[in-house]
């Protein structure tokens, strides 16, 4: 209700609702989220958490590793 509040004093107001549906997966390390919308969009989300920045580069090769054996490719 809050974000609702704020959005409304700048008169921001929904023009469109989605419904989606979310399966939720875990796979190891990895954490994967599906999400299908009532329109029929498909979006895949894969997540792997660290302990420090140093550790971002071997995380982000890992997932690259892991989408690519997946199947899930994604615009980069």
């Amino acid at each position: 209700a809050g974000l609702e509040k704020l959005l409304h004093s700048f008169c921001c107001g929904p023009f469109c609702k989605i419904t989606t549906k979310r399966q939720t997966y875990v796979h190891g390390d990895f954490h994967i989220d599906l999400d299908l919308t009532d329109s029929g969009h498909q979006v895949g989300e894969i997540e792997l958490l660290g302990d420090s920045d140093e550790d971002i580069s071997a995380i982000t090769d890992r997932i690259e590793s892991f989408s690519r054996k997946l199947g899930m490719t994604y615009p980069c």
